[in-house]
């Protein structure tokens, strides 16, 4: 371990050695794959210590999880390190985040890599598509931060015959439900001997939106470290300062008294955002507004994967809902309303004509903040607004909730 130095003058991010012996110290740890306080591209203490912390949150060992600057630079890394190449196949979900349908059906495809869609609610539609396409690469969000809020069945997915034959690196995109709902135990078990790379945007949960952060964890510790390696050479690697920030409201935030009071506190947290955003969802899709206003949550009766939820997260699969507007089965590009057509923006203007909603949430991207935030999504095509649940107390939550309910049936 190098004991390195940064100066204490002027908060240089460079270390500074003593002497010879602890530059060929802290070289000998880099190229054995240790940490050493060395040249933050390289590898720094603190990020060990973080990484350590996070391990404890997401509960799997340090040696199996490893941190990006981003959570797209997280699902990026983990792609490429199951090497797509010209004429191989990644198989993804319909309904997920943009920039991951973009990074797959655009970015990949300029090197000659096919791409296929399933339907991550059905999983027929999964088999299918694997026996189709025979994919090196499948990709999809173990519940889907968009309007359709697909909820993947686990046992389902990796019981498929066709997978096991097919053996490709499964990838999950695990951000929504936490490690707190589906954790990686549960996940590894099921995968058995395929390997699998679960991702999340740790910006959300862990960082509580202070800085960006991604995360990987996986069954297969050889695949970790050579993402650990290969991230300084790709530049996804947190900087300095990211680390320093995230360290310090890790600490601030949860208690360090024991290995286990932060997971506690870690999952307490989650469990009541999905809770709320649970109470929300149920009491919004009361509303007595138009017809085609639509509220996507997993747990409502209306929604396709609700016995799934309810058998395995009956309070709560997500910390978010959204607000929709179909005609049956299809979306419309327009939100019906008793004073004519309104676009999301619209729409988000006359809810917060309200005046408890205008007073009590706020406007803001992202979500696991601890104010409930509303966001209009930009596509023209599809408009929808998220709304994503805060850590407020039951009465507060349920006069949010009426509050929602009568501001949708107004209009």
């Amino acid at each position: 371990m190098s004991l390195a130095r940064r100066s204490p003058t002027n908060n240089n991010c460079v270390p500074f050695f003593r002497n010879v012996s602890e530059v060929k110290e802290a070289q000998r740890a880099r190229e054995e794959g240790r940490y050493a306080d060395m040249y933050p591209r390289d590898t720094t203490l603190a990020l060990k210590e973080l990484e350590s912390i996070i391990s404890r949150m997401a509960g799997v060992p340090d040696t199996n999880i490893v941190t990006f600057s981003s959570g797209m630079a997280a699902l990026t890394s983990a792609i490429e390190s199951a090497v797509p190449t010209a004429g191989s196949s990644v198989l993804h979900g319909n309904s997920e985040y943009s920039r991951t349908t973009k990074f797959i059906d655009l970015m990949l495809s300029r090197r000659g890599v096919d791409s296929a869609k399933a339907d991550s609610r059905d999983i027929e539609s999964i088999r299918r598509e694997i026996l189709l396409n025979k994919p090196s690469i499948i990709v999809f969000e173990t519940a889907t931060n968009g309007p359709d809020m697909a909820l993947l069945n686990l046992e389902a997915f990796f019981s498929l015959k066709e997978l096991s034959e097919c053996k490709p690196t499964v990838i999950l995109d695990n951000t929504l439900p936490t490690p707190t709902l589906i954790t990686p135990d549960l996940i590894f078990r099921l995968a058995k001997d395929l390997k699998v790379l679960v991702v999340e945007s740790g910006t959300k949960f862990y960082a509580l939106n202070a800085e960006t952060l991604g995360i990987i964890y996986s069954n297969d510790q050889k695949a970790i470290a050579k993402l650990r390696d290969e991230r300084s050479t790709t530049g996804t690697i947190l900087t300095f300062s990211q680390t320093l920030l995230l360290l310090d409201v890790l600490k601030r935030t949860y208690s360090q008294d024991n290995p286990d009071s932060m997971k506690v506190q870690f999952d307490a947290r989650n469990r009541l955002i999905m809770s709320n955003a649970n109470l929300l969802a149920l009491e919004c899709e009361l509303h007595e507004g138009p017809p085609s206003l639509t509220i996507a949550y997993p747990n409502l009766r209306s929604h396709q994967n609700h016995q799934l939820a309810m058998k395995l997260y009956p309070n709560g699969s997500s910390p978010v809902f959204f607000i929709t507007s179909k005609e049956g089965d299809s979306y419309i590009p327009y939100f019906e309303t008793r004073s004519g057509p309104k676009d999301q923006f619209e729409l988000l203007e006359a809810l917060l004509l309200n005046p408890y909603l205008r007073e009590n949430t706020v406007l803001r991207q992202s979500f696991g903040f601890d104010s409930t935030t509303i966001y209009p999504y930009p596509d023209p095509n599809m408009p929808c607004i998220r709304v994503s649940a805060g850590t407020e107390d039951v009465d507060k939550v349920m006069m949010l909730a009426s509050s929602l309910r009568k501001a949708l049936s107004d209009l």
